[in-house]
């Protein structure tokens, strides 16, 4: 676990068997957890919910969200991605976990399969529920306008979360978060991180 002290904070890298990318933003104090395992079976011992799976070419991936063991748990969710090339089980696949407060800035978090242009990385972020867009920067991959879901009342009850909005995309090649900008129901700008380069 790193403890950053920032305004604002730029991916870093954690490589094992996939690399996994993260943009965690706090205005004061960033926490970045990054959870590598062979099987995602803790995961499940908790209380969770899954947030989005699917299949994309040879890739299927999944997004699981479960609260932190901190204070004031039900306000900062966790994101668990997993994302394997078929026939791997996801079960037993590489997963990055990275838990935070939603509010005042997202949480988003990114795992790719592959550093080089081959492969592909998931990308999913949780936010308040009153954003109804999300624009994510990915540098040269270029911009993807999400509209997010909100968290169902039984899949927040399943997580013992408060409920979030939450969005995720499917895209080629291995790529971070340089910048996002959040938008509420009337198109009023919530958020801004300006845009970073990668770490």
């Amino acid at each position: 676990m790193q403890s950053i002290e920032t305004e604002l904070c730029i991916g870093r890298r954690f490589r094992a068997q996939a690399t996994a990318l993260a943009v965690a933003c706090a205005l004061v104090v960033v926490v970045v957890l990054a959870v590598e395992a062979k099987a995602a079976a803790p995961i499940f011992d908790r209380p969770h919910a899954f947030l989005a799976q699917g299949l994309l070419g040879k890739y299927k991936w999944r997004i699981v969200t479960h609260r932190t063991k901190e204070q004031d748990a039900q306000h900062r969710p966790c994101l668990d991605l997993s994302i394997a090339k078929s026939p791997s089980p996801l079960a037993s696949a590489p997963f990055f976990s990275l838990c935070g407060t939603v509010s005042p800035l997202p949480l988003v978090a990114a795992m790719a399969t592959d550093s080089g242009t081959k492969g592909k990385t998931l990308l999913a972020a949780a936010l308040p529920q009153n954003v109804r867009l999300i624009v994510l920067d990915l540098g040269s991959a270029g911009k993807r306008s999400l509209h997010p879901r909100l968290l169902s009342k039984s899949k927040a009850h399943a997580a013992q979360l408060e409920r979030f909005r939450f969005a995720s995309v499917v895209v080629s090649g291995a790529h971070c978060v340089q910048g996002l900008k959040t938008f509420d129901a009337s198109g009023q700008l919530v958020t801004d991180t300006g845009r970073h380069s990668c770490a």
